[in-house]
């Protein structure tokens, strides 16, 4: 299932921005990860590594909030998609 997966969609990646307690509270027996995790430590920064370590009380709702995620990936500089999403007839 992973495989087709990846086939279909290509590379992906799992965003978590700054403190986001939500990405910490363990998944449903049937979630998978798929991909390589993103990071915002800060609303200007996004690293291409998993978030470190960080105590669940310091964890917070509040970077949860889509328009945190949505206002930081507005100031990404480059972004890519599969070929045939790109050339897709609409």
């Amino acid at each position: 299932m992973v495989q087709a997966y990846r086939t279909i969609a290509g590379s992906q990646f799992n965003f978590v921005y700054q403190k986001d307690i939500v990405p910490s509270i363990p998944p449903l027996p049937e979630y998978r990860v798929i991909g390589n995790q993103s990071w915002a430590p800060n609303p200007d920064e996004w690293l291409l590594d998993e978030r470190r370590d960080i105590a669940i009380d310091q964890l917070n709702w509040d970077d949860h909030a889509c328009q945190n995620y949505q206002d930081s990936f507005f100031s990404v500089a480059n972004v890519t998609a599969p070929r045939w999403v790109t050339t897709a007839s609409i």
